[in-house]
């Protein structure tokens, strides 16, 4: 200020405007409530039509709820927070990872699908630590010799440590060996061979994400791979055109000459296993069932509800040449014609979990169920049973995902009445989703109309404990 005052070719309006705002807001900045930490990590850029949805009174309630154990700035914005019984962790407000069921079931089988399928998997890298579940879920193979985890951002190894009840205290195995790298840079400088890569990174949306889905990726990936080694891809349906996810589909089949898909019971979720061999016993029953015996293996499915052979199978979407022919009209996405930047950003607030799951119908409807290596009989009609399941679910599913909650309470019921099957995480995830419904119902209507709602779900999942604020 001192030296515009000096200035004699700036005139004397200027020079007072200029003053003006300059004091108003050193006034301003030191008389003003600083920007709180959670207000930082709301993900509004994400999370607006969902806030805008349930209402002012509701995300206030949350936000007050919440509370922040760990908050760091660096190369992002990382918070680790405490939701009710949830562990949370948020990268710039979005949340990339938690102990929830939405997200539990997604972080496990990132971690025990290639270990699974792979006969015998000693040396593993995992590209992208977040809480670090999926490590642990790693850890509980005790074929894994070395385990290498790669992490760009050392605030994301500190905030994993408040994950340790769920991760197994995974950074403490002595197995596993953190580097401080980013993960296509680390493979380019390190000529290591690999029996399983497991990439993880957060949606393609997210600014420099769709690095981890181009075809030289891929191929960087490959070439640190061993000649049975499997490479593991997750990738999102939802917030996300079909265009987008078949051409991350295309991508990951032009490097990978046999390639897997499942998807998960949230439904949001898929997961690619690539092999670089055609092993006619990759999805074999018996060897499944030998490996699933293993009691360390064996409890961290039962983390995610899958039980027995039966219900992972269930899983698998689609594989090989009808795979290949489904996105076989999409385009590739490389490192110089990197259009998925751009496409993927487009769909962020829109509704496209449904017409993914439709694909999945008629994909699934396709499959050959032989393939297992069960002979007719009672294994393999328990296998259809399970199958059939998976489809029945589909409906409810996709009510869901639309907010569409008593449409997805009945259809679950028939998928279970239909099949005598039940799928334990979409009933938390529906449970979950009575709780929400019944707190925006009980804000605008009351808390008469809250309890109807809860009445409507214990005709399905049977007698349920009402909140605190409908029992006072």
């Amino acid at each position: 200020s001192i030296f515009l005052l000096k200035e004699k070719d700036i005139g004397w309006i200027i020079k007072s405007t200029t003053l003006f705002f300059f004091f108003f807001f050193a006034l301003f900045s030191i008389f003003s409530s600083p920007w709180g930490k959670k207000n930082l990590t709301l993900g509004s850029f994400v999370y607006a039509p969902t806030y805008l949805n349930y209402g002012i009174d509701v995300v206030k309630e949350t936000i007050e709820r919440d509370k922040i154990l760990f908050y760091k700035e660096g190369l992002s914005n990382i918070a680790v927070m405490k939701r009710g019984p949830n562990t949370i962790l948020k990268v710039n407000g979005k949340v990339d990872a938690s102990n929830s069921v939405d997200d539990l079931e997604s972080e496990v089988l990132a971690g025990v699908l290639p270990m699974i399928f792979h006969p015998d998997p000693k040396e593993v890298l995992v590209i992208g630590l977040g809480s670090g579940i999926t490590l642990g879920s790693i850890n509980q193979f005790s074929d894994a010799e070395n385990i290498d985890v790669l992490e760009i951002d050392p605030a994301t190894i500190e905030a994993a440590s408040y994950f340790k009840p769920f991760n197994h205290d995974a950074l403490n195995d002595p197995r596993v060996k953190t580097v401080l790298a980013d993960g296509r840079n680390y493979m380019l400088l390190n000529d290591k061979k690999y029996d399983v890569i497991s990439s993880h990174p957060s949606n393609v949306w997210v600014a420099g994400n769709v690095n981890l889905f181009t075809k030289e990726y891929y191929e960087l990936a490959k070439s640190r791979l061993k000649n049975d080694g499997l490479m593991f891809q997750w990738v999102h349906v939802y917030s996300m055109d079909s265009e987008s996810v078949h051409a991350v589909y295309k991508t990951f089949q032009e490097v990978f000459p046999h390639v897997y898909l499942f998807n998960s019971s949230n439904s949001g979720d898929m997961f690619m296993v690539g092999a670089l061999e055609n092993d006619s016993n990759f999805l074999n029953f018996d060897s499944l069932s030998e490996k699933m015996a293993d009691e360390g293996i064996a409890a961290e499915f039962q983390r995610i509800y899958i039980m027995n052979p039966y219900e992972l199978l269930a899983y698998l979407v689609t594989e090989g040449d009808r795979f290949k022919a489904f996105a076989e009209s999409a385009r590739v996405n490389t490192d110089d014609k990197n259009f998925l930047e751009f496409q993927a950003p487009k769909s962020i607030h829109k509704a496209t979990v449904t017409e993914a799951l439709r694909e999945i119908d008629t994909l699934r409807s396709e499959l050959n169920l032989y393939i297992f290596g069960l002979e007719e009989g009672d294994e393999l009609e328990n296998l259809k049973r399970h199958f059939e399941f998976r489809k029945r679910l589909l409906p409810a599913q996709a009510a869901l995902s639309e907010g569409h909650l008593f449409e997805a309470v009945e259809g679950y019921a028939s998928a279970r009445d239909a099949t005598n099957l039940i799928s334990p995480s979409f009933e938390m995830r529906t449970m979950q989703g009575c709780d929400v419904a019944a707190l925006v119902v009980q804000n605008d209507a009351g808390a008469e109309a809250a309890k109807r709602v809860y009445e409507q779900c214990e005709k399905v999942f049977g007698p349920i404990e009402l909140p605190d604020y409908l029992t006072q």
